[in-house]
């Protein structure tokens, strides 16, 4: 989320809660927990300060372009926090060597899959049933609903197809989030008909969110982010 003016009120309210619980480890996870937790960290005494783990998940100057002033402002805060900051902890080697600009320490703990992953997976009938995917193509989109995932430029990309490159199919982006209604409403400005936006209380029902089971049911997946790429996006 954009930086506002209520980040002031969530500083002063974790400061408070840290004082009161003098945690012997904060941990920052994603840039907007970590720009409010270590300013709050960093007001507090020697003695009630936490050390600070943060792993920002895509760094929030990289929201903007180059050139643009943001992109300048935002690198600078995350060097003056750097100097509150014990560890980073980064998802792949190139998030880790950008990190180094801001932190002298810095992990890796790269995205993966298990090594059993494939012995875990569904029959792909008895997946396609549990989510209710009939028989045809079909496309899986797995995702929070909301503006950073660039479930709308999915949607745009599908009706700019031509006719010959059209298939028949469903796509299916199951999730919820702040974007839902206006993303039904875009699939049915543009007609794209096999659009299809659903809720992700059916997804959580069967516990296709858990790490213990996984499904093959697609015949093509969408990997989509406007924050994030590389080899975050091969696992989505």
């Amino acid at each position: 989320r954009a930086i506002g003016p209520g980040d002031l009120l969530a500083v002063q309210r974790l400061r408070r809660e840290l004082q009161a619980l003098r945690p012997s480890v904060l941990w920052c996870h994603s840039t907007k927990a970590g720009l409010i937790g270590r300013l709050a960290a960093a007001t507090l005494s020697r003695r009630d300060r936490p050390a600070v783990v943060y792993s920002p998940h895509c760094f929030y100057y990289e929201a903007f372009p180059a050139w643009h002033p943001g992109h300048w402002l935002a690198q600078a805060v995350e060097k003056g926090l750097g100097l509150a900051t014990q560890i980073i902890i980064a998802i792949s080697r190139e998030e880790g060597h950008r990190a180094l600009r801001f932190c002298r320490r810095v992990a890796i703990a790269p995205n993966g899959l298990p090594a059993d992953f494939q012995a875990k997976l569904l029959p792909r009938a008895e997946a396609r049933s549990a989510l209710a995917i009939k028989a045809g193509l079909a496309a899986v989109v797995p995702s929070r609903l909301a503006a950073q995932k660039g479930i709308d430029v999915l949607l745009q990309a599908l009706a700019r197809l031509p006719a010959e490159a059209r298939r028949p199919g469903v796509i299916h982006i199951f999730g919820s989030g702040p974007h839902e209604k206006r993303l039904h409403s875009l699939a049915k400005r543009l007609d794209v008909e096999a659009a299809k936006v659903e809720a992700a209380r059916r997804v959580e029902a069967i516990g296709a969110g858990g790490s213990a089971v996984n499904y093959r049911l697609r015949d093509w997946g969408v990997s989509r982010q406007r924050y994030r790429g590389g080899p975050i996006a091969i696992i989505h």
